[in-house]
């Protein structure tokens, strides 16, 4: 009963707010169809073509995704009660949500005292990042926007699981690997050198939406090496890898059910963003969620969940099509 409480939440709410595609809403498709579909990522535009691939697998689930779905249903009962976020953290989430979108030209800049120290703009994937320096905390910042252009809607469109090198068990989106992949060398190479300039700096990863996708991959790549990595906080990120994959984030970040760990995933009201891709198709979001709960945040309506995929959290809250929730993180403009 409990695990199809737990598919029908976000079926029934991804079906109300998501527009269908013709390119993939005839129902009556064969689990063969769907893989097909599944096989080439997405048909079309991924966000709205997702209803069609939910409406397709009500009809008869591939039978490989029930054991991803079922792993990941355990993980949802096992959660523990929400929790309000204390004052520190809420001005910590706050602080850096600015830094996204001051990555790209044309949202805002960054605050005052932020030193632009290294812009990667990788060419092939339309993959950019930026590494901020800020004296006044001894801290570097790797900050990573979200989707800007064609070429970022394809990567987002290819959502594959594919192997994830980094541990056996681990597979990851197809797309935000590739875009991370090939930024992954200067932006290392970036670091390396700022905190040889600087030593004894710490590195905190940022992103929003592809942005936080890419953090996610990016902490789990500079995490293991000495670059003094102390946290990775997320806006609106998508879910980015199975739950190989999230266990693998959750030990570097030192994130369980009891311990918040330095890892956190924040997202807003009903930002459709942080349910896709569908859970049921083998991905899971890692731990530890920060919920704004309320369409303008607030500290007495931000929430800590400590598990992964929390219905005292943004799971348990049917997602909109309307972009005002993915667009805004603790008041602050996040992307173009």
């Amino acid at each position: 009963m409990m695990r199809s409480v737990i598919l029908g939440l976000p079926l029934v709410a991804l079906a109300l707010a998501t527009p269908v595609s013709n390119s993939i809403a005839n129902v009556d498709r064969t689990p063969d169809d769907v893989a097909k579909v599944l096989e080439r990522g997405a048909a079309g535009d991924f966000f709205k073509d997702v209803t069609g691939i939910i409406k397709i697998l009500e009809k008869g689930l591939p039978p490989d995704i029930p054991s991803e779905a079922a792993a990941i249903a355990a993980v949802l009962e096992q959660g523990p009660p929400r929790t309000q976020v204390s004052s520190d953290v809420y001005e910590k989430l706050s602080y850096y949500a600015q830094f996204p979108g001051s990555a790209t030209a044309c949202v805002h800049k960054p605050a005052e005292g932020v030193v632009e120290q290294l812009y990667v703009n990788e060419t092939t994937t339309d993959t950019q990042a930026m590494i901020y320096r800020l004296d006044s905390r001894k801290e570097l910042i790797l900050a990573i926007p979200g989707t800007q252009s064609q070429q970022d809607w394809e990567t987002n469109e290819n959502w594959r699981l594919v192997d994830y090198k980094s541990c056996k068990s681990c597979k990851a989106h197809h797309g935000f690997l590739t875009a991370w992949d090939s930024i992954v060398d200067e932006v290392e190479r970036g670091l390396e050198s700022a905190l040889h300039s600087y030593p004894g700096y710490s590195v905190t990863i940022v992103g929003h939406s592809l942005g936080g996708a890419l953090a996610e991959l990016a902490f789990g790549s500079l995490k293991p090496k000495p670059l003094n990595v102390t946290q990775v906080i997320t806006y609106g990120a998508p879910r980015v890898g199975n739950a190989g994959f999230a266990d693998y984030l959750d030990k570097l970040a030192g994130a369980s059910n009891s311990n918040a760990g330095i890892s956190y995933r924040v997202t807003h009201y009903d930002d459709i963003i942080t349910h896709l891709p569908p859970f049921f198709l083998g991905f899971t979001h890692p731990r530890t969620e920060y919920w704004q709960s309320a369409d303008k945040p607030a500290e007495a309506t931000t929430y800590k969940c400590n598990s992964r995929e929390s219905l005292d959290c943004i799971f348990g809250k049917a997602p909109s099509s309307n972009s005002d929730a993915h667009g805004t993180y603790a008041g602050m403009k996040v992307f173009c």
